[in-house]
C-alpha cells in the first residue's frame, strides 16, 4: 500500500491581520496591489486610481474588508469580512 502526500492539498491557514498593526506604507502596497490585479472590478463606470483607493479604505475602516495572511500562498491579501 502506497500512501500519497500531495503538498497542494496541505490545509491553508489563514490569519486576520489588524490593519492597525501594519504599518502605513505596508498598508498603503496592500491596497495598491489590490487595486491593480487584472480582474478587479469596479461596475460599468470607470472609476479613477484616487476613488478606488478611497472606496477600499471606507471599507477597511466600516470593516468590510480585512487584511489576511495564508500559509500556503505566504501573502497577505484583502478578503471580504463575510
Amino acid at each position: 500500500m502506497t500512501i500519497e502526500y500531495d503538498q497542494d492539498k496541505e490545509d491553508e491557514k489563514k490569519i486576520e491581520i489588524p490593519v492597525d498593526k501594519l504599518s502605513t506604507d505596508a498598508l498603503e502596497n496592500l491596497v495598491t496591489e489590490f487595486i491593480l490585479r487584472e480582474g478587479t472590478d469596479y461596475g460599468q463606470d470607470e472609476v479613477s486610481h484616487e476613488q478606488k483607493i478611497a472606496q477600499i479604505y471606507s471599507q477597511i475602516r466600516d470593516q468590510k474588508i480585512k487584511v489576511v495572511y495564508s500559509s500556503k500562498t505566504q501573502d497577505c491579501t484583502l478578503l471580504r469580512a463575510e
